[in-house]
């Protein structure tokens, strides 16, 4: 009988652990993100490792950045940095009273249009009165923007000397999963990003990175991104936004708001929402800026630009998109 059911339990094992075994090899082949990512090639050279922001860009370099799935092209631009790594905002000569200052991720960036085709760009052509300056990041979330305002000196680095200054963040809904570094973010690209948590006084305050401010999570996430079966399972539990994310990504911005309030004495600050079909997300930040009385521009609606004519070849928003939202903001800002 013990001899039966230990046999039994012994099958039931090793059938298991074929069953898992097999599973982990055949599920590549029908993972929907190995399909998309199979076969993804990039060429860029301006990428370095920084111990603020986690990566940045190298200062003066000028690169061309491609991005290819097999042999289809998914965007092919010139990209540019100046002395500072920021990338650069090509300015006619008309004189500049007031100055801008933008940050989010690659939207914002402009990945996959050129120097002169970017958000940042099309704000000061259409508002020529307006100096812009680029500090967007591949990405970036809120927490690099409050670790440049913490610790850059941005009123050095824009030679500051009292103009009018005004700071848009581009926020899209993505963000907040990048605000907390959940699984995927710190396996994927964000390991050395910015992690900002509460002290013990309650007070929001800059941890380290996500690996290095919570060593034994980076670990563990590194070790269930290893097998695709765990990758998939976790990565879809990990990564679904709670409110208490949410509420960390609204205090990293409203931090911001502060330490920029408190640098350039203006409350110039605005958080860009851009087109997006999560209405839901959107309308619990907009409530939670109005909270803070932290101005916004509500864009989210514009659902025009989610459509592919809008976007380059991996979904990024091109030349058009940015030049469309930039008419949008010169009604405010004329």
């Amino acid at each position: 009988m013990k001899s039966n059911l230990f046999k039994n339990c012994a099958l039931l094992f090793v059938s298991i652990m074929i069953a898992l075994l097999v599973a982990e090899f055949a599920f590549p082949l029908f993972s929907q993100e190995n399909i998309h990512n199979r076969g993804m090639h990039e060429e860029f050279k301006c990428r370095i490792r920084d111990s603020l922001l986690g990566s940045y860009f190298k200062p003066n370099c000028k690169s061309r950045w491609v991005r290819k799935q097999r042999d289809r092209v998914l965007f092919d631009f010139m990209f540019s940095t100046d002395h500072l790594g920021r990338r650069i905002v090509p300015m006619t000569s008309f004189p500049r009273r007031k100055i801008s200052l933008f940050f989010g991720g690659s939207f914002v960036l402009g990945a996959g249009v050129n120097d002169n085709e970017t958000l940042p760009y099309f704000f000061s052509k259409f508002l020529s009165h307006y100096k812009s300056y680029n500090y967007g990041g591949s990405g970036f979330g809120p927490q690099h923007m409050l670790a440049s305002l913490e610790e850059k000196h941005i009123s050095d680095e824009i030679q500051y000397s009292g103009e009018d200054v005004s700071l848009f963040y581009l926020f899209l809904p993505f963000h907040i999963s990048r605000a907390v570094g959940t699984i995927d973010i710190t396996n994927r690209f964000g390991r050395h990003f910015p992690y900002y948590d509460y002290g013990d006084d309650k007070t929001l305050k800059r941890k380290g990175s996500f690996e290095s401010g919570r060593p034994f999570k980076a670990r563990l996430y590194s070790l269930i991104w290893k097998s695709r079966i765990l990758k998939f399972f976790f990565s879809h539990v990990l990564t679904r936004d709670s409110e208490k994310d949410l509420l960390l990504t609204y205090k990293i911005i409203e931090q911001a708001y502060k330490k920029f309030q408190g640098e350039f004495k203006s409350k110039n600050f605005y958080v860009i929402l851009y087109p997006t079909y999560n209405v839901k997300i959107t309308k619990k930040i907009i409530t939670l800026l109005k909270s803070s009385k932290i101005k916004y521009l509500d864009y989210s609606n514009e659902l025009a630009l989610l459509e592919e004519d809008f976007k380059v070849g991996d979904g990024h928003p091109n030349a058009k998109a940015y030049a469309h939202l930039a008419k949008k903001m010169m009604i405010n800002f004329q």
